[in-house]
This record gives structure tokens, C-alpha cells and sequence, in this order.
């Protein structure tokens, strides 16, 4: 069995390991360690990426009780300095956490539950099952990063049967056997297999970016941390480059496009009536007489 020292420590990037066993698959080799920090898929959340030795990790997953790390090229038993890809940990982390405050405040004001969680590179997809509105949705928001302003402590933790027993907690699903418990004081507390920040002031910024109608709920795409400010600085950038074009400032471009469009219908209108015309004295020009 595995140690997973990525429940011990989310911070650590960087450790020593024995191969116990390699073997080539079909995604690659398969290499399994006495000891790892690399977390596996699982929880919406997609694996850690890095290298053991010279050999690139490209996934993890975790099947039959072992951990297995596909690499780009094998390895032969013995001891190896591994690394994790720290900036990808990092922002997942700062995401994962982020959606926890988001949906743990969510649920407190609305009582909505999480029901669905996905993490892609530049952002998380949520289905909440009861709509929420745009004020509803935007008090969320802000008192979300209310709450990462005031960094509170996350703590992540398996409680024995009796103190679960005694728990209010979130979920998404019914779960056997050990359960993890990531509690956010003061504002959310879900079972969670992954890593997570150990303060609320490492997730940054939460920013809610699009909200639908999703199955009788809502479907919300969120980042947070770096995430989001690279959002930030792309939208910004498309924001300047529109804001020249129409000679317009950068928080003023939306009434300047609206502009824009009124004149193209009223130019599209006018065209329609001068083509209306043309045709009538073209009609009577070789009308037959």
C-alpha cells in the first residue's frame, strides 16, 4: 500500500521515493512507489503532474489499492528524488478550495446542493440543484471572497465513526469506509479526497464567470486564485484593444457598442427604404407603355 503523504501534507512538492514495481501499459509505465505526494484523479479533480527521477509523470490514478504513475519512460527499482509540477498543485488547490467557500456559502444562504464538480484547466464547471438568481449568485460571490479576505484555517481530516456519526457535513454521494472531511471553519464542511490550501488567503480571488440553467438547477463556471487573474488580465487585454477601436474608455465600451448597433439598424433601415425606392423608379422607368 501506497503512503499518500498528499493527505499529510498538501505543500509538499518535493520528496524522496522507492519504485516497487514498473511495468509498461497502454498509457505507458506503470510505476508505483513506496510513497507518494502525486494525487490521483478523483473528485473532479484531475492528477498531479511532475517527474520521478528522469521519468515524466503525465497521470496518476489510483485502482485496485495501488497508485499508479504513468511515465514517459521506465524505471528500475531503487530510491529517486521526485517533484511535483508546483504551479499546477497550487492552482488547483487554490480552485478546489474556492469552490468549497463558494458552495458552502451557497448552501448555507439557499440551502442548494453541489451535484456536480468539474475541474478543467482554466476553470471549474458547478450544478447546483435549485436555481439561484443574479443577486442571489452575486451575494454568494462576494461573501465568498469575504470569507477568503478573513483566511480562516482549512482543515482535512478522517474522523472515526462516532465523530462522523456526529457530523453535519456535505456530500455528494453516500460514502463507505473512511471518509475525509475538509472543514472550513466557520464556513463549509464536505467530504473531499483531494488537497487542499491550509488557509483561505491561498485561494485569491473568486470569481463567478457564467451562470445556466442546468436540469432544474443551475450550471456555474468559477476560477479562482491565479485563475482568475489570468481571466482578468485576458478580458482586460480584449477590453483595451475594443476600447481603441471605438474611441470609447475601457468602462464605457458597452454603451459605445450599443451605439454602434443602433446606428448599423438605422443604416440597415435606411438602405431598405432607399432600395425600396430604387425599385419603384426602376418599375416606372421600363414600366410598358
Amino acid at each position: 500500500m501506497t503512503e499518500k503523504l498528499y493527505y499529510a501534507d498538501s505543500h509538499l512538492f518535493a520528496f524522496e521515493a522507492e519504485v516497487l514495481a514498473c511495468r509498461e501499459g497502454k498509457r505507458g509505465f506503470e510505476i508505483v512507489l513506496d510513497r507518494t505526494a502525486f494525487f490521483p484523479e478523483g473528485g473532479g479533480q484531475s492528477a498531479d503532474t511532475g517527474r520521478i527521477g528522469e521519468a515524466r509523470v503525465l497521470d496518476v490514478h489510483e485502482r485496485g489499492g495501488e497508485i499508479l504513475h504513468y511515465c514517459d519512460r521506465a524505471l528500475a527499482p531503487g530510491r529517486y528524488d521526485c517533484e511535483l509540477d508546483r504551479e499546477r498543485r497550487l492552482r488547483r488547490m487554490q480552485n478546489h478550495s474556492g469552490e468549497h467557500v463558494f458552495s458552502g456559502i451557497a448552501h448555507q444562504k439557499f440551502g442548494v446542493e453541489n451535484v456536480g464538480f468539474h475541474m478543467a484547466d482554466d476553470c471549474m464547471t458547478i450544478d447546483f440543484d435549485k436555481e439561484l438568481d443574479f443577486d442571489q449568485l452575486s451575494e454568494v460571490e462576494y461573501e465568498a471572497n469575504l470569507a477568503v479576505r478573513a483566511n480562516v484555517p482549512v482543515r482535512a481530516y478522517f474522523p472515526n465513526a462516532a465523530e462522523l456519526a456526529s457530523l453535519a457535513y456535505r456530500s455528494k454521494k453516500e460514502l463507505d469506509g473512511a471518509v475525509r472531511i475538509v472543514e472550513i471553519a466557520g464556513v463549509d464542511r464536505c467530504a473531499c479526497c483531494a488537497p487542499h490550501v491550509s488557509a483561505t488567503g491561498e485561494i485569491g480571488p473568486v470569481k463567478l464567470l457564467t451562470a445556466e440553467r442546468h436540469r432544474g438547477g443551475v450550471r456555474l463556471t468559477l476560477v479562482c486564485g491565479m485563475d482568475a487573474i489570468d481571466d482578468y488580465r485576458r478580458k482586460q487585454q480584449s477590453a483595451t484593444v475594443i476600447s481603441a477601436l471605438l474611441s470609447a474608455k475601457r468602462d464605457e465600451i458597452a454603451p459605445a457598442v450599443e451605439r454602434l448597433l443602433d446606428t448599423e439598424t438605422r443604416l440597415k433601415e435606411r438602405l431598405g427604404e432607399l432600395s425600396m425606392g430604387y425599385a419603384g423608379l426602376l418599375s416606372e422607368r421600363y414600366a410598358p407603355t
